[in-house]
């Protein structure tokens, strides 16, 4: 069933109080990822009381898109999607490492609200943001693999590096004696 494009949505700050809820949405995010097709194994989502930090420090800002209708059999004003910017992460490419540019830290939808126009709407509330704080770019990291995330960003940034990770099964090491 394909989701209804919907404008009936609230958009707003993350605040402390909303750790439980942004944690269990990055839970969400995990089992997404290391499911099938992207195996991305080995993540945990932060504890509540990381998240809680990490909405108290003022470098980061999370918005909770809120669906007004019951998608999924939720609640009306439960979180269906998240949009964290931050610094860039020390792993990023040099190429966005500076002061102008806001980085998008991470990003989920529930899948029942992909599709729908939420995610975009997400998106546009947090670029306006960056943009009222003077930043002139906007860098996101995503996993390439992950066939949802690769359609939603590609829609809307040029990709300026790409990266390869790989992992050596330890079976495959030879152990020092």
């Amino acid at each position: 069933m394909v989701p209804k494009i919907t404008t009936d949505v609230e958009i707003r700050r993350v605040r402390s109080a909303d750790a439980e809820a942004l944690c269990l949405l990055e839970q969400a995010l995990v089992e997404h990822l290391a499911a099938p097709p992207t195996y991305l194994v080995g993540h945990e989502a932060r504890p509540q009381e990381e998240c809680a930090r990490l909405l108290a420090d003022p470098e980061h800002a999370v918005w909770f898109a809120l669906q007004e209708d019951e998608p999924a059999g939720k609640p009306a004003g439960t979180p269906v999607a998240c949009l964290l910017r931050g610094p860039p992460s020390e792993n990023a490419s040099t190429i966005i490492l500076d002061r102008s540019t806001s980085s998008i830290t991470g990003a989920y939808s529930h899948p029942d609200a992909r599709g729908s126009g939420i995610a975009t709407a997400l998106l546009n509330h947090g670029l306006a943001w960056a943009k009222e704080r003077g930043y002139t770019r906007c860098a996101v990291d995503f996993e390439t693999m992950n066939p949802q995330a690769r359609r939603f960003w590609l829609r809307h940034f040029t990709p300026v590096t790409y990266a390869l990770e790989r992992h050596i099964d330890a079976r495959a090491v030879p152990k020092n004696e």
